[in-house]
Parts: structure tokens; C-alpha cells; sequence
């Protein structure tokens, strides 16, 4: 299953946003420039190699938040819904991956997508 347009679209849009200079700068130098890369690769469409930069990334920073997004992001653009659900499962209190989940599901299972859309406003 391919991910809808306007996801793949948004998921593009969001590769090309900046990451927060101080969050950069927080990884070690390898992990910094694998994370320029992945970002880059993504934007370029190159979905398998910036899921193995994010993979990469993580291996050096577990649950360094930009990684964790662009994993879901690129994971959900391949149609792996449950590599990307895994991906925004690593965080729970994160706004941003629960919303990305919620879109992720909602076609296939509405109920956990409005569990979580509620878990947003409470």
C-alpha cells in the first residue's frame, strides 16, 4: 500500500525543515553528519537510504527525536505501516509522532486513531 499523496507530500515538506541547530548539535559528530544526510537523502525521494541514516542515527543516539520522525515518515512513504507505527510507538508523549500515528491508522483502524487524536487534546 503506498502512502496517500498529501502524506507523502507532508512528509517531504516536514524532510526539508530545518532541525533545530541546538538538537544537532546535542548528537555526536558522526551521528550529526549521518543525520544531514538521511535528511537530505529523504528530500531527494531516497527513502531506503535515509531509513538506513535515521536506523544509523539511532544506533548512535537512541530516541534522538528528528531520527525517530524521519524514520516513521520514510517508513510510512514505503508503505510500512508497521515499521512507521513502531517508529512513532518509540514516542508516546510526543505530539508530533502521536498525530503522525493517528494519520498513520486512521483508514485501517479508526478506533485507535481517535484514542489517540483525544490523547492530543487532553
Amino acid at each position: 500500500m503506498l502512502a496517500p499523496l498529501p502524506a507523502l507530500l507532508l512528509g517531504l515538506a516536514l524532510a526539508q525543515a530545518p532541525v533545530a541547530s541546538h538538537l544537532l548539535d546535542a548528537l555526536p559528530p558522526v551521528a550529526r553528519q549521518q543525520m544531514e544526510l538521511a535528511r537530505a537523502k529523504e528530500a531527494a525521494g531516497q527513502l531506503r537510504r535515509a531509513e538506513a541514516g535515521f536506523t544509523l542515527v539511532l544506533s548512535r543516539a537512541p530516541g534522538f527525536v528528528p531520527a525517530v520522525m524521519g524514520l516513521g515518515r520514510v517508513r510510512g512513504a514505503q508503505g510500512d505501516v508497521a515499521g512507521a507505527a513502531e517508529a512513532y510507538g518509540q514516542l508516546p508523549s510526543e505530539p508530533e509522532a502521536v498525530e503522525a500515528l493517528a494519520r498513520l491508522v486512521e483508514e485501517d483502524d479508526p478506533a485507535r486513531a481517535a484514542t489517540l487524536y483525544e490523547k492530543l487534546v487532553t
